[in-house]
């Protein structure tokens, strides 16, 4: 019951370093799993010889115009010769998938496992019994959460009818603790992600920095990750209205190598997320890997990723006053920036580390 197949089928490259990819490589390379993940074909995958060297892909084809029956299609073609499918987000389509798998399983007297990976924000929460009520969720064996608040509301409102286990996204490349020294690190803060989308709203990380930069003025502020027109053009009109932000704000663009990327976050004491709304962001993980301390808005995880705000600091949406009172009290605290420096990579490596997240997976496998 080693066989396992993650249908995914907008994946990207990026996706592969995430936990779409991540799941089944680690499954594959220290579990003894034979792991396979199958998507449409959307561009180039050059990480399934880097960082997920191991992994099978299946394209699906595309044979249809809608994408469902193509998927369908593809289950119909390929499901003897897997144990397990995971499916991705609280749709119809992904439990349409896993109750299809399980039935031609079933009909073919092979014994199986359906997976359904919520990867779902704060918008769960409002969720109702009823909406489930005609959702047949019963062959799905397994249901998991990524954060505790989400697992916690499904399961004491009972809005599956069935337990959701807690697996918190990870990160497999932890880095060494003598390759980090907080004293080396820059007056620096960073966000990642696409920058200038509207969810990432990183113009109220633009607008609490020009606050706070009035008041502290040895902190540079850096956006990594391809900018849209219309966020560089309101960064420059920014900087014009404002000359004492003048070389201190970049857009340094798209990084592709982890390596680099990882550099920045170890350069970097402070990382902001300013998003309405995430799932699990991976920038979270990469940040406590890096020695960051957190400030970010209430989107999903925030609280366990910074043990509710113990190690980190929790702001509202849309609070540029906010944002530039928790940037001039976190800078103003070395030693409290020292310190969630130690106890975010504690957490790291207890709490969302692939390794053992993976191996807590396989049990759940392994028991049913």
């Amino acid at each position: 019951m080693k066989r396992f197949l993650t249908i995914f089928p907008p994946c990207e490259n990026v996706h592969l370093t995430k936990d779409v990819g991540m799941i089944p490589y680690v499954l594959f390379k220290e579990y003894g799993y034979q792991s396979t993940i199958a998507s449409f074909e959307n561009g180039s995958y050059p990480y399934l010889n880097s960082e997920v060297k191991g992994l099978s892909q299946k394209i699906i084809p595309r044979k249809f115009k809608n994408s469902n029956l193509n998927v369908a299609l593809f289950i119909l073609k390929n499901y003897r010769q897997y144990d397990i499918l995971q499916c991705y987000h609280p749709k119809m389509e992904s439990v349409f998938f896993l109750n299809f798998f399980k039935l031609l399983k079933c009909l073919s007297l092979q014994k199986s496992i359906a997976f359904l990976k919520l990867d779902a924000n704060n918008t769960i929460l409002e969720l109702r019994k009823n909406r489930w009520k005609n959702l047949s969720l019963l062959p799905i064996n397994l249901i998991s959460s990524e954060v505790l608040e989400i697992q916690t509301h499904l399961n004491q409102n009972n809005i599956f009818e069935k337990k959701v286990v807690y697996l918190p996204n990870g990160i497999n490349k932890i880095n060494k603790d003598n390759q980090l020294n907080f004293e080396n690190k820059k007056n620096l803060i960073i966000t990642v992600g696409r920058i200038g989308s509207s969810e990432k709203n990183n113009e109220l990380l633009l607008e609490g920095f020009k606050l706070f930069a009035q008041k502290e003025p040895s902190y540079l502020l850096e956006f990594v990750g391809e900018p849209t027109d219309e966020f560089r053009q309101l960064t420059q009109n920014l900087i014009e209205r404002n000359p004492f932000l003048k070389g201190r704000i970049t857009l340094s663009g798209l990084i592709q190598d982890k390596e680099l990327l990882n550099d920045k976050f170890v350069a970097a004491k402070i990382f902001v997320l300013s998003s309405v709304y995430e799932g699990f962001p991976l920038v979270f993980l990469e940040a406590l890997n890096g020695g960051c301390t957190i400030i970010t808005t209430p989107v999903s995880a925030a609280n366990d990723i910074t043990e509710n705000g113990e190690i980190g600091t929790i702001i509202p949406f849309n609070d540029a006053n906010a944002l530039s009172k928790a940037l001039l009290e976190t800078t103003q605290n070395e030693s409290k920036m020292k310190d969630n420096f130690e106890k975010g990579r504690t957490l790291l490596k207890k709490q969302f580390n692939w390794s053992l997240i993976c191996g807590n997976l396989d049990k759940l496998l392994q028991s049913q």
